[in-house]
């Protein structure tokens, strides 16, 4: 009896690990006959304040980079932090890219807690380049973005910033995200 109680612990032990399974015609897992999905459209979490229009490729763009470059000295601990509020603005493969390796320009730990001791604070200028450009589609915008920020404390400007973002937005589910934001120039 001891030995059948042994024997039968293991395959239990070896099913759960997975070693013993049901042939593939045979699947374990069975969805119930009135098993049933919705599918809804993404709606993207952003306050009407900021003056985006997800319902507009230039302003998703440009608020994108207002965003990410809107640093919160008073409540950041690094610009990171201002990456992650804009995460909703973009594609999923490209927020988990920028996640891994968020974009320039770098601000280090000393110079950030400088400013947040100085109560700093950031302005940021974004605004579509006149270029030319790859023609637009029903469903890709691609552009680039003057960036111009600034880090001031007491009235003066403590650091400045211009460069360029190349941005492509994409039109998903009626509304447009980012799914390219390439800093150039920094």
């Amino acid at each position: 009896m001891k030995r059948l109680v042994t024997v039968l612990a293991a395959v239990l032990v070896l099913a759960g690990c997975g070693l013993i399974s049901a042939p593939d015609d045979q699947p374990m897992d069975r969805l119930e006959d009135n098993y049933r999905m919705e599918v809804t459209e993404p709606s993207l979490p952003y306050d009407p304040p900021l003056g985006i229009d997800e319902t507009s490729a230039q302003s998703v763009a440009t608020g994108a980079v207002r965003i990410i470059y809107g640093w919160r000295f008073d409540r950041d601990t690094d610009s990171y932090a201002a990456l992650l509020r804009a995460t909703p603005l973009m594609t999923a493969p490209l927020a988990n890219e920028l996640r891994t390796v968020a974009p320039q320009p770098f601000v280090n730990y000393r110079t950030w807690e400088e400013w947040a001791a100085q109560n700093a604070s950031t302005t940021v200028v974004a605004t579509i380049a006149g270029e030319e450009h790859p023609a637009d589609t029903e469903d890709e915008w691609r552009r680039k973005i003057g960036v111009e920020l600034t880090v001031h404390a007491a009235g003066r400007p403590l650091h400045q910033w211009t460069f360029a973002v190349l941005i492509t937005a994409q039109r998903q589910a009626g509304q447009w995200v980012i799914a390219e934001f390439r800093p150039l120039g920094v």
